[in-house]
């Protein structure tokens, strides 16, 4: 008896695969490696777009540059802006004049500003695909432990019935061995025939009772493992959809902190591509400034002198037609003499 106990109680109690061990099989592995090239295509097609919109960028700062080349030519001196002559009409013609044409600094400015809306418009579009295209691998990772976890559930309850199987006939085996050699001891120890016929129908009895207990022992035990293997998968199908839920967060929390430096990193591309045309943009912006100050100096420099040549237009005409007057009294006197 003692034997057959301990035969039962050698059961293992069964596994059920982890999610780590569901994570290095064949299939799943396929599936990240599908998935990764996806992530690197959309990485290509974001890379080349902003490439493309660099380079259209370039060649216009290019141009900019070389117009910002081409007037940078010579001023002229105080003294022969003082030597020009200006009538009446034509400093009311340089008042009502067309507007002064942009400026390539002005220019520049402008695309640089436009530049970085689109790279930053690109720049989300692309991290929020990103986003997207990981809560959709996340999906799809999911679905697929799910699937490789209840194949391997399926194997595992399989096994547990078949080891279960197994060892009832292992059981019925050794229960019966030991009948044979309980009624082999009776008949060579008894030579009575109705006393062997006797004893035998006890030992047949006696087995039959141990087989049914020995195979109710056994059936509880197997029960058992199989609610305890059952449980242990049902959790294990829980953590996995739950590992979903961490696995969207992951990919939302790097979406946002990539979001965080976007604009920073869209002005260092726009700062690295206008270097190229122009090399020092800092100093540019500064004689821009500066040179925005001369004209408004110069500006009011010639308003002031367009105003003192109309003052001195009205005192020659004032002048003039004192003179005038002073003529034709004079003249009246000389004929009142007369």
């Amino acid at each position: 008896m003692s034997r057959m106990v301990s035969f039962t109680c050698c059961v293992l109690v069964p596994q059920t695969a982890s999610i780590e061990e569901l994570q290095q099989m064949k299939m799943f592995g396929k599936l990240l490696k599908k998935q990764e090239k996806e992530l690197k295509e959309l990485e290509r097609k974001a890379s080349k777009r902003r490439e493309e919109l660099l380079q259209r960028y370039t060649f216009l700062f290019t141009e900019l540059a070389a117009q910002a080349d081409k007037k940078k030519t010579p001023c002229p001196t105080k003294s022969q802006k003082k030597k020009r002559s200006l009538t009446l009409d034509e400093t009311s013609a340089g008042r009502n004049g067309g507007e002064r044409p942009e400026s390539p600094g002005q220019r520049a400015l402008e695309l640089k500003e436009k530049l970085e809306e689109e790279l930053l418009q690109l720049g989300e579009d692309h991290y929020d695909g990103i986003r997207k295209k990981k809560e959709q691998h996340a999906a799809e990772q999911i679905a697929k432990m799910i699937e490789l976890a209840r194949e391997k559930q399926a194997c595992e309850l399989k096994a547990l019935k078949d080891s279960s199987e197994s060892d009832h006939k292992e059981l019925k085996k050794k229960l019966e061995a030991k009948r044979l050699d309980r009624i082999q001891a009776v008949a060579k120890n008894t030579s009575d025939k109705s006393a062997q016929e006797r004893l035998k129908r006890e030992i047949n009895s006696t087995h039959i009772q141990e087989v049914v207990q020995m195979i109710k022992q056994l059936n509880e035990k197997q029960a058992k493992y199989q609610q305890v293997l059952e449980t242990k998968q049902t959790d294990c199908l829980e953590k996995i959809k739950e590992k979903e839920i961490q696995l969207q967060q992951e990919a939302l929390a790097e979406y946002e902190k990539k979001m965080k430096t976007l604009s920073v990193e869209m002005q260092d591309l726009v700062k690295n591509s206008m270097k190229v045309c122009f090399p020092l943009e800092a100093e540019m912006a500064k004689e821009e400034a500066l040179n925005a100050d001369d004209e408004g100096e110069e500006k009011l420099k010639t308003q002031l002198q367009e105003n003192n040549l109309m003052l001195e237009a009205v005192q020659l005409e004032t002048q003039m037609a004192e003179n005038d007057l002073e003529l034709v009294e004079s003249t009246d006197t000389q004929y009142s003499r007369l």
